[in-house]
């Protein structure tokens, strides 16, 4: 009972992580923005690769095909180039916003390569079995778009273009084995023959259709989707922790000198423990800022206080200082607190004179 309890678990955590708009984050405002640039940059990059996909596949049917025929499959390509060019135009407006446009362009696209790979060419001057179209190996361009989809940072994405692959596909091979002119045998039936001939008589046979082939492909379809779409999630989460470590880094150099603060973000628990070494403490104000203050106007005041402060926090990094306190025109400097540095009173006196 609690095995089950606990896989329960495990399947609703990855749902919610997959299916949120930003699976695999949390629900920070900053982080959410970063991760909405992130996944636009991945749809444009996308489209990129799109378009680079279908000009050496175009090129490859262009060296292989008469030009009538490649002509056709040409026509596709730029179809389908056109479409991610519009995804990635719509991704720079905004991905929420036109999430239910992108997840349409995605099924259009699915339904466009497999009327592609599963229909003949009608350019073809002789009549070709469509059962025969199957065995041409062009499944296999189905997969580059899952592919492709992988580059968008997305779970989401991944797993709305393998269900659209997926999809399409069955309708199309369940439409074609209702034909009168193509035919199926079962696995139990297949099971049955018992010499080679037979079975390369039907292998060969220009109307047959595999059923087991086609279970094959949407098997390993989904197997690559739940993989691409796994590594969607794990790559945000890396993400969202190294941009969340940024952040303490950045707060962190607000008060301590920036190799300081790297020490810090890293220490770890290594500040918990107690420790006794030299350290100073400088403590800077201006020189009648009561009566100067009087003197100006707020805002005068305020821009003197920021340029100030601005001054004091270069000064005192740049001798890898910290940042204690402000208080009014009053700041409160100190160096070797945290770690054991060479002469820390000396520093201090630099910094005092450099100030």
């Amino acid at each position: 009972m609690g095995r089950n309890r606990l896989s329960f678990r495990f399947l609703r955590r990855a749902w919610r992580a997959v299916v949120a708009p930003y699976g695999g984050i949390d629900g920070s405002p900053i982080l959410q923005a970063q991760f909405e640039q992130v996944e636009a940059t991945g749809v444009r990059l996308a489209h990129w690769f799109r378009a680079v996909s279908m000009l050496v596949a175009c090129s490859w049917i262009l060296a292989r095909a008469p030009i009538l025929s490649a002509l056709y499959y040409v026509g596709i390509a730029a179809v389908l180039v056109a479409s991610g060019y519009v995804q990635s135009v719509l991704a720079r407006r905004g991905v929420r916003r036109h999430a239910l446009a992108r997840y349409g362009f995605i099924l259009f696209d699915a339904a466009l390569i497999t009327t592609a790979v599963l229909l003949p060419n009608p350019t073809v001057p002789y009549d070709w079995p469509i059962a025969m179209q199957l065995r041409l190996g062009n499944y296999e361009f189905l997969l580059i778009f899952l592919l492709l989809a992988g580059l968008t940072f997305s779970p989401a994405t991944v797993l709305a273009t393998g269900a659209s692959l997926g999809v399409c596909w069955s309708i199309g091979m369940t439409l074609i084995l209702m034909r009168a002119d193509v035919f199926t045998v079962s696995l139990d039936a297949l099971y049955t023959i018992n010499n080679v001939d037979s079975v390369l008589e039907l292998m060969l046979n220009r109307h047959y259709v595999s059923a087991v082939v086609w279970a094959q492909q949407i098997v390993i379809l989904t197997i690559l989707t739940g993989i691409l779409a796994a590594t969607a999630v794990r790559s945000r989460r890396l993400a969202s922790r190294e941009v969340r470590l940024a952040y303490e880094r950045a707060n962190l150099a607000r008060y301590f000198s920036p190799n300081l603060a790297r020490t810090l973000a890293t220490a770890g628990e290594a500040l918990a423990h107690p420790k006794q070494h030299s350290a100073a403490v400088l403590f800077v104000d201006l020189v009648g800022f009561t009566r100067l203050c009087e003197q100006l106007a707020p805002d005068d005041s305020v821009t003197l206080l920021q340029s100030y402060y601005q001054r004091c926090a270069g000064t005192v990094f740049a001798h890898q200082g910290t940042l204690n306190k402000y208080i009014g025109d009053a700041v409160m400097a100190t160096f070797g607190i945290f770690e054991q540095e060479p002469r820390p009173a000396t520093r201090a006196l630099a910094c005092a004179h450099d100030l």
